[in-house]
């Protein structure tokens, strides 16, 4: 376990931090890593984790788990075994896999390919794919509440419900977030 002092530190590569405060921090990329302890007048610490990218940096990334109302064992276990893949971390996606359960988080920024479906619009999306059922469960949303339409396209017909503000023609789902650009939608996409 990393001792967290009131003086910033420094690390290179942690597995992990953890917070006396619950919260605990997996990293899964190789970073420098600065933290900072910080008392509040709430009588509460406020910790500061900052990666260190240094003066110019080129084509760096991080990635990291957090675990809020975590125990220290718990965020020990996991981050010697992690039980995400990351997918991607590009300029124009980012997108992790639980491996758990197969359900993909994603946000996309630019056009996109993921497990099959072509995310033609930035959007924020979590999927899970029934192989046996041929069926995607998923919830997106439009984070920027610049869009009106979020729209999806998949390798074959499809069939999507709810039908309220989904729009299916042969393998293009499109999403309406003109009535709420802050909803998150859920639908399920049959592939036909």
């Amino acid at each position: 376990m990393l001792a967290l002092t009131d003086k910033a530190q420094h690390f290179y590569a942690p597995q992990m931090i953890y917070a006396d405060n619950g919260m605990g921090y997996i990293f899964l990329t190789e970073n420098n890593v600065r933290v900072t302890r910080e008392s509040r007048p709430s009588d509460s610490t406020y910790l500061n984790i900052s990666i260190e990218h240094g003066a110019a940096p080129q084509e760096e990334s991080y990635a990291y788990i957090m675990l809020p109302g975590s125990e220290y064992e718990e965020t020990a276990a996991l981050a010697a075994e992690p039980d995400v893949e990351i997918i991607s971390m590009t300029d124009s996606l980012h997108a992790v896999r639980d491996l758990l359960n197969g359900k993909v988080f994603a946000n996309v920024f630019e056009p996109a390919e993921l497990d099959g479906i072509s995310v033609l619009t930035p959007c924020s999306i979590m999927y899970q794919y029934d192989e046996a059922l041929k069926t995607y469960e998923l919830t997106v949303s439009e984070p920027s509440a610049d869009l009106d339409f979020v729209i999806l396209e998949f390798g074959g017909s499809v069939s999507a419900e709810p039908q309220t503000d989904i729009l299916t023609e042969e393998n293009r789902v499109t999403i309406d977030f003109r009535s709420d650009k802050t909803e998150m939608k859920k639908l399920r996409v049959a592939l036909r």
